[in-house]
């Protein structure tokens, strides 16, 4: 929908909708809007974009407002510290709310091809989640490496106190390689979701093109697509780390995620006549064999194959900048302005700390509506 037809037709839809008069009364009592209620900001397009109201703000604790009057009542919307506020008379309270959900219901119609539009030219802001996906990795990471090394009797001991023991000794052992296995296996797949999200939010310090849907698919693409798109597939240093990653990701990550199955089927026995069943990747069956249970051993080198890659993303050249906003929280837009103060941050590290507090100071005040 144009914004010319959202127009006519939210006109013709609330035709007695209309802005205040100069001396009217701005409403009533305040009223607290439902969680289910639209986005506040879709509210104040229709009201603004659509017909026209004025909007005051921002103002202490008040991001915006917006006077109206809707069949002779006077109201005022606002978005406040603590959420959205209608002032109205409690006796038209349900009325105007009804009236604001219309509003909401025209602005959304107009607002998704603008949407659609702004997406695919690449006029977004992507919000930064690293720290949640750095808090389930770390999470997981810490209960495998406790199931790995919880405390074990000697063999002196279990041998000691007879063969029973000896086999309860054995058991418990397996329990807790297989708890480190189930708490391993999701740790690699939030490593790997954190991965993916930090190659996509050092994009705007590479000056990233994320027009024509190139943004749309980058994050659509595999992380292998997406760390090489980053770092170059010439880079001799990235190519190896990646590599590592591969590894790790096809013979532990990937059969885990699809049913224990390996790509082209090298996870299949095959039939041979008077034999019987052989593994399809035959003598590399040991390097290659699906692990949905390893040992403690594997454990420590799965972590030091992922310390590596952190290691190297947070001091290459290419994603240290990067790196260390999406570490402090910071969203990334990818308009040419932020683009801008990206390339001018990554000059020194002075730079990039300004840029961090900078980012860091502005989030706040919008967010405490410190105004």
């Amino acid at each position: 929908m144009t914004l010319d037809e959202a127009r006519r037709n939210i006109r013709r839809a609330l035709p007695d909708l209309r802005a205040p008069e100069p001396n009217e009364k701005s409403g009533g009592a305040a009223h607290p809007l439902n969680a289910n209620f639209p986005i506040p900001d879709v509210i104040l397009v229709g009201l603004t974009q659509l017909l026209d109201l004025k909007r005051f703000g921002p103002g202490e604790k008040l991001r915006w407002g917006v006077r109206a009057n809707f069949r002779n009542e006077p109201f005022t919307v606002t978005l406040e510290k603590f959420g959205p506020r209608l002032y109205v008379r409690p006796e038209a309270r349900t009325t105007v709310e009804q009236c604001l959900l219309k509003v909401a219901k025209f602005a959304e119609m107009y607002l998704q091809e603008v949407a659609n539009s702004q997406i695919h030219a690449g006029h977004v802001t992507i919000e930064n989640q690293f720290r949640s996906f750095e808090g389930q990795y770390r999470f997981f990471r810490t209960r495998a490496r406790q199931a790995y090394h919880a405390r074990r009797p000697s063999k002196a001991k279990a041998e000691s106190d007879g063969f029973s023991e000896v086999v309860k000794s054995i058991n418990a052992s397996a329990r807790r390689e297989m708890r480190g296995s189930y708490y391993a296996t999701a740790m690699l797949d939030a490593y790997f979701s954190k991965l993916e999200h930090v190659l996509v939010l050092v994009l705007p310090f590479l000056a990233y093109d994320a027009g024509q849907g190139r943004l749309v698919d980058f994050v659509a693409s595999d992380w292998g697509d997406k760390w090489k798109e980053v770092f170059g597939a010439k880079n001799r240093e990235a190519m190896r780390v990646y590599n590592s990653l591969r590894q790790v990701k096809e013979s532990i990550r990937n059969p885990a995620a699809h049913g224990g199955f390996a790509k082209k089927g090298t996870s299949f026995f095959f039939h041979v006549d008077t034999v019987g069943a052989l593994p399809g990747t035959l003598s590399e069956h040991s390097k290659t064999e699906v692990r949905l249970r390893f040992p403690k051993q594997t454990f420590d080198e799965l972590c030091e194959v992922l310390d590596g890659a952190d290691d190297f993303i947070r001091r290459s050249a290419t994603t240290k900048c990067g790196y260390e906003c999406a570490y402090w929280g910071l969203d990334m837009a990818f308009s040419s302005d932020f683009i801008a103060m990206c390339q001018k941050a990554s000059q020194s590290e002075d730079d990039l700390q300004q840029f961090i507090e900078h980012q860091s100071h502005m989030w706040e005040m919008h967010a405490n509506m410190d105004y």
